[in-house]
């Protein structure tokens, strides 16, 4: 159904049925009944769109359809405004590949908002492929965008600033797409320049060594612009240490190794670039390391952080110093609490 809708909004847009005579600018807006979707095309003829349907609380469908270069579904795709920031959507996460033509639609929330709140006060929206080069670079005109978006939320009574974003109702094409660990070009599908750091800064166990192997990295994105990576490093008796890298793709971007605080009795605060028996709630941004048994200084250490804004900020540290009592670290004596 939406596929078809899609088919004929477009087709109108690209005739002269499309309201072009109520509008300036690169963007045309046509409508069947309420359902509505404004585009804009290349001189490759490849279309932009924004698509809503006349039903209560729909949101906005964001997508591309190109029909010049086929980009592969493995890969991340980069947005970018004028000279704004770069925002990656990831295949299987954050962007599918929908309906009979397989038409790329941007799916995360957050980011796809962000991107539309840019275009309605840019001029280029630059799209292009991650780790491509340049085989995928299209630029797409912004002249006219904000008044087809602000043209087309009238005609359908919607608020203009109302940017909610919503999945096509649409067959998905990429269903086997790998989401994050990441839609990148090293082992595993994780970004060659996670990988290269990882080994280049450590002295962990290779990815695809007999010990680790069976271990998958954990990822999640931790804002609009950061994604975590946890890699497995080594393996032990008393489990596995991981080492988090932070990717941004932002104005600056690049990765940077996370290092953590850590508690010893016998040196007071201290640091460590790994943590043991990680455990990550990719949802609240949370993290936690446990390790039970005889250590250097201690019979066990529990720790927990959370993600805010730019930083894991540290809310818990318990330290069983004596190798007794329970195994159950909520019982553990307390190092430090974000609460005290």
């Amino acid at each position: 159904m939406f596929a078809r809708l899609l088919a004929i909004l477009l087709a109108l847009c690209a005739s002269a049925a499309a309201e072009d005579k109520v509008l300036r600018g690169d963007w045309t807006l046509a409508c069947d009944g309420a359902d509505c979707a404004i585009s804009t095309r290349t001189p490759q003829e490849d279309t932009a769109f924004v698509a809503r349907r006349a039903i209560p609380g729909s949101g906005l469908t964001f997508g591309f359809r190109l029909v010049s270069v086929t980009p592969d579904p493995g890969i991340a795709l980069v947005l970018r405004v004028d000279s704004g920031p770069k925002l990656s959507f990831y295949p299987g996460r954050d962007m599918g590949l929908y309906g009979p033509m397989s038409d790329i639609f941007l799916i995360d929330p957050g980011l796809t908002r962000r991107i539309l709140s840019a275009m309605r006060s840019g001029a280029t929206l630059r799209v292009y492929a991650a780790q491509a080069g340049n085989t995928l670079s299209r630029d797409f005109s912004l002249k006219g965008f904000d008044e087809a978006l602000a043209r087309m939320a009238e005609l359908q009574r919607r608020d203009p600033d109302d940017l909610a974003v919503e999945e096509p109702d649409a067959e998905r094409r990429d269903g086997d797409a790998r989401p994050p660990v990441d839609a990148g070009t090293g082992p595993r599908g994780l970004p060659a320049s996670v990988v290269d750091r990882h080994y280049r800064e450590s002295q962990c166990e290779d990815l695809e060594s007999g010990n680790i192997a069976s271990r998958p990295p954990l990822t999640a994105r931790l804002s609009d612009f950061a994604a975590l990576y946890a890699l497995p490093c080594t393996k032990s008796s008393a489990g596995i240490t991981w080492r988090l890298y932070v990717a941004e793709t932002g104005e600056i971007g690049g990765v940077s190794t996370v290092h953590f605080a850590r508690f010893d009795p016998r040196f007071g605060w201290t640091g460590s670039d790994y943590l043991w028996n990680l455990e990550l709630d990719a949802a609240a941004g949370t993290i936690t390391t446990t390790r039970h048994g005889r250590g250097e200084a201690d019979c066990g250490y529990f720790a927990r952080w959370s993600w805010r804004e730019t930083a894991f900020a540290l809310l818990e540290v318990r330290q069983r110093v004596q190798c007794n009592g329970g195994d159950d670290p909520s019982g553990w004596p307390v190092v430090y609490s974000s609460r005290s």
